[in-house]
């Protein structure tokens, strides 16, 4: 079977080819830098936005990319598809949906309140050096973005406070200023400490969560 469908070289042309009513709306998958401007030029052409995450590199630039879609009244959506993934369900579901008491668990149900967590992250497949120094490689905001939603609708809780640093894996990376390995450490009002290791460098799984709860008992 094959499809045929029409390609531009920019948003705009697309838009200004195609009447709107042919057009329901645009995904956006391209280096964070550039998802202002396209976001803001959909909305203006009342164009609704699905994005790769994140949708900008600063919050106070996230709510006002939300300000102009709603301005333009159209829906501006990113895509943070781990809460719909099967195994990060499961732990989400024995956090909050206890129903079995099996071996492992507390005996309410359910493994708990989360008293620490660490997550390791890996991007799949690493990206390419040219990818990294044309601004799609800010490991922080761009890896960590699914780790910190996640948890945070995990354990149905907000940060209060977080540290978080990188570094280099040689010298022309350090000289553009890109980092390629960063670790994280959040703590949330309800007392968890999360831990997040990220990494474009990696030699081992792409990626692992590791939970402790206050199931956990000292013995005396």
């Amino acid at each position: 079977m094959h499809h045929q469908t029409s390609h531009y070289q920019s948003l705009n042309e697309a838009i200004t080819t195609q009447s709107k009513t042919k057009l329901d709306g645009i995904i956006i998958s391209t280096p964070t830098p550039t998802h202002s401007s396209l976001i803001t030029h959909a909305a203006q052409s009342g164009l609704s936005i699905f994005t790769e995450k994140p949708i900008d590199e600063t919050a106070t630039k996230v709510r006002q990319l939300y300000k102009v879609t709603n301005q333009y009244d159209v829906k501006l959506c990113c895509g943070f598809q781990r809460r719909f993934d099967p195994s990060y369900l499961e732990l989400y579901n024995q956090i909050n949906n206890p129903s079995t008491t099996d071996e492992g668990r507390n005996e309410e149900g359910g493994i708990g309140t989360p008293l620490t967590a660490s997550i390791f992250f890996g991007d799949h497949p690493i990206p390419t050096r040219t990818f990294l120094l044309q601004g799609g490689g800010n490991i922080i905001s761009d890896c960590s973005a699914h780790d910190v939603d996640y948890i945070r609708w995990t354990l149905k809780d907000e940060v209060v406070s977080v540290y978080a640093t990188g570094t280099s894996s040689d010298d022309e990376l350090k000289e553009n200023g890109v980092i390629d390995n960063a670790t994280m450490i959040m703590k949330f009002s309800k007392g968890t400490l999360e831990l997040c290791l990220l990494m474009y460098v990696y030699v081992i799984c792409p990626f692992a969560i590791h939970h402790i709860s206050h199931s956990f008992k000292y013995h005396h």
